[in-house]
């Protein structure tokens, strides 16, 4: 069994490690972009799960700095069809500049809006 201290770095580890595979997909992507052959999945996307994952990649690094994460769910914004990688990619990118540029023991606010019939979903990323 692992003691606290070494849970503590293997989170760690894994963060970075999926960081980095994060940056090398957004740069895989940017070709793909180039190229005009990137492709959009669309799926049923649970958009609390899918803000609070991006809030928990971002969460070690905001941690470090002493900033503090907030998330402002809208009530009406459950589920929407979207490519779940791509928009976990856009998201995790805006808290990770929002964090990254934030002084210490700042706020950083990812908040999710939707119109009066839910068909249009905004998200907002503060700092």
């Amino acid at each position: 069994p692992l003691n606290e201290h070494q849970r503590r770095l293997l989170e760690i580890a894994e963060t970075s490690g999926r960081h980095l595979l994060s940056l090398i997909n957004d740069v895989l992507d940017l070709a793909k972009v180039g190229a005009g052959r990137l492709e959009v999945n669309p799926e049923p996307v649970v958009i609390e799960d899918l803000c609070q994952a991006c809030l928990v990649f971002v969460k070690g690094p905001a941690g470090k700095n002493s900033v503090t994460l907030h998330f402002l769910p809208d009530p009406l914004a459950v589920t929407m069809q979207a490519d779940p990688r791509r928009l976990k990619q856009m998201l995790v990118n805006l808290l990770s500049n929002a964090v990254k540029f934030t002084p210490a023991h700042g706020e950083v606010t990812l908040q999710v809006r939707a119109d009066e019939d839910a068909r249009q979903i905004e998200f907002a990323v503060r700092d």
